[in-house]
Parts: structure tokens; C-alpha cells; sequence
């Protein structure tokens, strides 16, 4: 089997850039070359990995089908060239741990930023990256070692032998509806008392995704079971609140969030509480399970826990 040659990291930059803009004049400005040796790069990666990574005419550029499987790993690549580059000035300004943390977007609110400030403040030394990704993804990335925790929203009925699951947070979850919805009319919306289960019948539902959050879709099951609502329309599904959200403003169908993402858009959705059983989300807290777990995760849900709401669930109005 032929050994593909290494490409240089110049080259994979000006792929990279030329893959971005699909333009080479565009993508030579980016990279402040001019197109003759933006074009030289090219051709030179194309012969180390022995196909064409780019169709180009007078017209247009397009990446061919390796190009687009290529581009993903070059990606990739230099992200790792990035952290490593910045782990090293890290280094070099006497940080030397780092706590990789995850939260669903969603969750994102003023006390959890507090939380970030407050451990950062406490462990100078410690360099906290945080970023939003879906619960599963989560669970995959925290597994395989690539993060150290991650706030995933639903409690998960079913946990990994390797995670840890810790409670800090429980919230009523709201139903989101457009904006001059039905639903949302005058004393018909129920709002004092919460909106019947039974009025929800017959409605379109914009959904998180299964594959996104599994644990949330099955919590929703449940509910649907437990009201009899059974088996609801679900027109569109996303692994973002914030599109779900946006499908509810435009009028595709309703939905159910967390009472604190009411602060996530403003205009176009009406958030109604609904009568009981009042449904109620526990946020969960994931990392990995081990005997002698690092002192940054450590300390950091030593603070996690002291800033969490102590009540039982069913006593937090």
C-alpha cells in the first residue's frame, strides 16, 4: 500500500480557505497571498494526496466528493495544531491545568456564567474552555476524553457505567406558542391556573431531536402518556432550543423548554404554564467516573453543588 505524503500546514490553510470562500481570489486575500502561490499550495496538496481536492473553472470552484471527506480531517487537523499552540502560551504564562467543560445552549443563563467566573477566579492556573454541544454528544465526547464534564439538561434514565451524574438544577418546563396562538387567548390560555393537557390535542409540535436528546424526547413521551395526549404530530425536529424556538415564532408548531429559556428570544413566542401534572425538568450534570477523579473536576463541582438549589424536587416555585 502506497504511504500518502504529510502535507505542509500552509497547505492545508489555503484549502481550507479556498473550501471557505469557493473563490481563490477571495481566499488569497484572506490569507494575505496573492492567487499564483495560493494555486501553487493547492496543487502541491492535490499531489501529496493523489486526487483532486477542487473542480475550478474561469466560473466557479466547487469541492469534488474526496475534497468534501477531506475537508472535516483538515479541519481537525489544524484545530489540534491550534489548542496544542495554544496550550504551549498557556504554558508559557504559568497555566498549567485545564478543565473542559460542555453546557446545552440553552442552559446557558447568568448564574451558570457566574459559576465559570467564580472557579475561574478561584484557579487562576486553570484554563476553562467551555462550549455548546448536544447532550449525547456530550456523553460521547466526556467517554471518550475529550471533555472532563458536561451540563446536559434531562436526566437520563439510563446511565453509562463510566459517568457520574450529578442533580444541580430543576426547572418547570413551559409551552412555547406562537405569538397570537390560540392557545394563548385571553382567559382561554388558563394562564393562572395553567393551560389543559386536553387543549394541546390536535397540535403540531416542533421537537429537539431523539438523536440530540434522548433522555428529553423520552421524558416528553412519558408525559404525553401520562396526560393522554399518546402519540402528537411532530413536524420538525433540530438540536438546537434556539431553532426550535425560532420554528415555534414562525408558526410551524409548539413546544415544551425549560422555564429559563424564555430569556432566548422575545418576540414571536408566548411561554404558558400548563396545569398538572406541571412538568418539571431535572438538569444533569455528566462526568467521568474514576477513583482518584482530577482536582479541577473535583473542585469544580464542589462549587457546582454549593451553588445548587437545595430543595427538594416539587418544592421550588
Amino acid at each position: 500500500m502506497t504511504r500518502l505524503e504529510r502535507p505542509e500546514m500552509r497547505e492545508l490553510e489555503c484549502f481550507l480557505a479556498v473550501a471557505e470562500h469557493l473563490n481563490f481570489s477571495r481566499a488569497a486575500r484572506s490569507l494575505g497571498l496573492s492567487q499564483p502561490p495560493l494555486t501553487r499550495h493547492i496543487q502541491a496538496l492535490e499531489g501529496r494526496v493523489g486526487c483532486r481536492l477542487l473542480e475550478r473553472d474561469t466560473h466557479s470552484v466547487s469541492l469534488t466528493e474526496p475534497g468534501r471527506r477531506y475537508l472535516e480531517d483538515a479541519r481537525a487537523a489544524l484545530a489540534i495544531l491550534d489548542r496544542a499552540s495554544e496550550s504551549l502560551r498557556l504554558a508559557r504564562e504559568g497555566v498549567t491545568e485545564r478543565l473542559r467543560l460542555a453546557f446545552v445552549g440553552a442552559l446557558l443563563d447568568d448564574p451558570l456564567v457566574r459559576l465559570f467566573q467564580k472557579f475561574q477566579e478561584s484557579h487562576p492556573r486553570c484554563h476553562l474552555e467551555a462550549s455548546d454541544l448536544a447532550p449525547a454528544a456530550q456523553v460521547e465526547a466526556i467517554l471518550s476524553g475529550e471533555l472532563d464534564g458536561g451540563f446536559m439538561g434531562a436526566r437520563p434514565e439510563k446511565v453509562p457505567r463510566e459517568l457520574d451524574l450529578t442533580v444541580w438544577r430543576e426547572e418547570e418546563l413551559l409551552l412555547a406558542v406562537p405569538a397570537g396562538h390560540p392557545l394563548a387567548a385571553g382567559d382561554a390560555a388558563g394562564v393562572r391556573t395553567g393551560l389543559s393537557w386536553k387543549a394541546l390535542r390536535g397540535q403540531s409540535w416542533v421537537m429537539v431531536s431523539r438523536e440530540a436528546a434522548p433522555a428529553f424526547r423520552q421524558q416528553f413521551a412519558g408525559l404525553c402518556a401520562q396526560t393522554g395526549l399518546g402519540t402528537v404530530k411532530i413536524v420538525q425536529e433540530s438540536e438546537r432550543v434556539t431553532a426550535i424556538l425560532a420554528m415555534v415564532a414562525v408558526g410551524s408548531g409548539i413546544t415544551l423548554v425549560p422555564e429559563g429559556a424564555g430569556r432566548i428570544i422575545t418576540h414571536g413566542v408566548t411561554f404558558l404554564k400548563l396545569a398538572r401534572p406541571v412538568p418539571r425538568l431535572q438538569h444533569a450534570f455528566a462526568c467521568r467516573r474514576s477513583g482518584s477523579p482530577p482536582s479541577t473536576i473535583k473542585e469544580f463541582l464542589r462549587l457546582l453543588v454549593a451553588a445548587s438549589d437545595p430543595r427538594p424536587p416539587g418544592s421550588r416555585r
